[in-house]
């Protein structure tokens, strides 16, 4: 297997995040078995799990890396499409190593200091009419926040959770830090 420290970015498909998007893309592709140590490198393949995989804050599902955005209603309108403004109140991601698996090897994926790009896919609010459920309190209070105002009032609060799964494509960049013979 080859082992990485990635620097720079981990992407999984329709990601908004425009830098870490182009970082990824102004860099070519390279198949994982002809990869040199200290090169800068861009790997696509499968992720596949080393060891017990996080589990998703909101949705509770098993991944090797997420990113939760909740966000606050400020009650104010956009004066032109009328839409309601939101604020970030909590920006978290966990990270675990992983494997990324092409036609041609198997690279494991260190993520310290790495850079996320996630498509949000999967959404959750809470507010008067739908409560928070028990994941997004335990999730909120772990950052000193509540989903209740005054008076047991709800704050009106949207969650975005961000994964990569277990088989899911991902995009890697990052520099070849040693490589070694895949015994397998």
């Amino acid at each position: 297997a080859t082992t990485y420290t990635v620097v720079m970015a981990i992407r999984n498909a329709y990601s908004p995040d425009l830098e870490v998007h182009l970082s990824i893309e102004r860099t070519p592709k390279k198949p994982i078995g002809e990869v040199s140590e200290g090169e800068l490198v861009r790997l696509e393949g499968k992720v596949k799990f080393l060891g017990e995989p996080h589990q998703a804050p909101l949705s509770g599902a098993p991944c090797a890396c997420w990113e939760v955005i909740v966000e606050e209603s400020t009650g104010v309108g956009n004066a032109v499409t009328e839409a309601e403004i939101y604020e970030p109140i909590i920006h978290e991601m966990g990270m675990e190593p992983f494997l990324v698996i092409d036609d041609t090897g198997k690279a494991i994926v260190k993520v310290e200091n790495a850079r996320l790009a996630l498509n949000k896919e999967r959404h959750y609010e809470s507010g008067t009419f739908e409560r928070a459920d028990e994941r997004m309190r335990a999730f909120l209070e772990t950052h000193s926040e509540s989903p209740d105002q005054f008076f047991g009032l709800s704050r009106r609060l949207r969650y975005q959770e961000g994964l990569i799964e277990e088989g899911e494509h991902v995009a890697v960049l990052g520099l070849a830090a040693r490589w070694e013979v895949d015994p397998d």
